[in-house]
């Protein structure tokens, strides 16, 4: 996947209308909630990522990838993304951010807001988060007119901690929605040539 630059423009509104996924978005629960189920979405989508690479069995898969599995882990998910060259490494660490903002949530009852220190600091670390509020920097100069319109929707896309995280949430389950296509692609490409080197063996091996 290519490196995030802040020079593109980031679309606004991306979602996968046919996922069940939508509705986390709307959720109005507390911050804890949120920072929980958001990134459930993204440990699911590595699963399916994770999945196209692999072969097709099933029940090795699903023991693998059970929650008590050696690879149900959501960090364990992150690394190997990473590791297999499907995602690069800012957005590698941006996956890893969430990972951590999700298990501050879990395990730090004194922790209730995504306004709350460290994790404020830590969505405005992240490069999806920069890239969001480069690309409105970048429509000022190139058209003034139109980034008054994107300015004001951005401002209300990321009027707060929680926004934001929801809005870097959504950015990211577009990225991984693209690399899974990639992957999927990537495979079929290598089907395909083993079928045609199989199929020209043969017609080698036959007997004149």
């Amino acid at each position: 996947m290519p490196d995030p630059n802040p020079e593109k423009t980031v679309p606004l509104f991306i979602f996968d209308f046919e996922s069940d996924d939508i509705k986390e978005f709307f959720d109005e629960s507390p911050d804890r909630g949120l920072a929980i189920s958001l990134p459930a979405i993204l440990d699911n989508r590595l699963t399916s990522i994770l999945k196209v690479t692999m072969r097709g069995d099933e029940k090795l898969f699903n023991e693998l990838f059970q929650p008590s599995g050696p690879l149900g882990n959501f960090k364990t998910k992150i690394n190997l993304v990473y590791m297999l060259g499907i995602v690069d490494k800012e957005f590698y660490q941006d996956l890893l951010a969430i990972c951590k903002i999700r298990n501050y949530f879990a395990h730090r009852l004194a922790i209730k807001t995504l306004e709350q220190h460290p994790i404020s600091a830590w969505i405005k670390g992240m490069e999806i988060y920069r890239v969001t509020v480069a690309s409105v920097h970048k429509l000022v100069r190139s058209n003034p007119e139109f980034a008054k319109t994107w300015n004001s929707m951005m401002k209300l896309e990321t009027q707060t901690m929680r926004d934001s995280f929801r809005i870097c949430i959504r950015f990211m389950i577009l990225r991984l929605n693209e690399a899974e296509l990639v992957v999927k692609s990537k495979r079929e490409q290598v089907s395909d040539q083993i079928q045609k080197d199989v199929k020209k063996r043969s017609t080698l091996d036959k007997p004149l």
